[in-house]
């Protein structure tokens, strides 16, 4: 395993324990994502790329959904940045009418975070959730 993402999963590994034992579940949830988000890393090195960024893309949808829960238009705004990132990386993978789902999904996400409507984003999400 590569030394800078044992250390990035012993740190995340970490949170998630205190958070467990702390019973706090928002960053419960928070810490299963970003260890899942490190397990897909470690996929990429055996599985082809396509394969795991579609599962880092529904990951992302994830965490906007818990983003947009909290109502935290900065941390939408970046799950929006990051799906479109991934989205770019598997795109051409995708069956069209899914991409078309997928895409205006993600633009409708994309123009709430610009907007910092938590509640559009929300909505926006589900549909990208449903997409996906």
């Amino acid at each position: 395993m590569p030394r800078l993402l044992a250390q990035q999963m012993d740190r995340d590994l970490d949170s998630l324990t205190a958070a467990v034992k702390a019973r706090d579940a928002a960053p419960v949830r928070g810490a299963v994502l970003r260890v899942a988000r490190n397990d897909l890393d470690l996929h990429l090195r055996h599985e082809p790329l396509a394969t795991v960024e579609a599962a880092r893309l529904a990951l992302w949808a994830r965490q906007a959904t818990l983003d947009g829960a909290a109502r935290d238009t900065g941390a939408i705004a970046g799950d929006a940045t990051s799906l479109e990132l991934t989205w770019d990386r598997v795109e051409d993978d995708t069956p069209p009418g899914r991409a078309a789902r997928i895409d205006a999904s993600l633009k409708a996400l994309c123009e709430a975070a610009d907007r910092k409507d938590a509640t559009a984003a929300q909505q926006a999400t589900a549909r990208l959730t449903s997409a996906l």
